[in-house]
């Protein structure tokens, strides 16, 4: 009796299990000292899946944008305590490829890259793009489109802050 149940209990665990995604690999997203983004550069095909790890406070601001050159390429984010298969915060199938937002609680949060599943049944590919940048909650004076502008840093070089002429006026 009691190895049917182990046998009925480890087949549980098995079917609840998600079969249609297989993980690619578990990198962290490191910021090093003064550095506040990252951009990765990575492929996928087929029914593979990207993970990416990226560790916030609450109340920090996040950025998260993915460049691909197929439109079936997208990416969820996952609160702490969330895996891919759990309830996500961010479900760029619906929402886009672009999430701007302030973090609700401290923690470990995942980046999920796919392919939906039409490109993946036709084993498609992407390349991709990932641009992520964080930044803490600006103060009532900093308005709120030059907050990341105003730190942003991308593969360790810094990048010129907007000017007024780029955007139709005057320095």
């Amino acid at each position: 009796m009691q190895i049917t149940a182990i046998w009925i209990l480890l087949g549980l665990v098995f079917l609840s299990t998600p079969l249609h995604a297989e993980e690619k690999r578990k990198p962290d997203i490191l910021f090093g000292p003064g550095v506040s983004s990252s951009v990765i550069r990575g492929t996928l095909s087929g029914n593979e899946s990207t993970n990416y790890q990226l560790r916030a406070k609450a109340g920090q601001l996040i950025r998260v944008t993915l460049f691909t050159d197929n439109a079936g390429n997208f990416f969820n984010i996952y609160a702490p305590g969330n895996d891919p298969g759990d309830e996500a915060m961010y479900i760029g199938a619906v929402s886009g490829n672009s999430f701007s937002g302030e973090v609700p609680a401290d923690g470990i949060y995942t980046l999920q890259l796919f392919l939906i599943r039409g490109e993946a049944r036709h084993n498609a590919s992407a390349s991709y793009t990932l641009k992520v940048e964080i930044g803490n909650k600006p103060s009532a004076a900093v308005p709120q489109d030059k907050v990341f502008s105003t730190f942003a840093r991308f593969e360790g070089h810094r990048l010129p802050a907007p000017s007024s002429a780029a955007a139709g006026g005057k320095d």
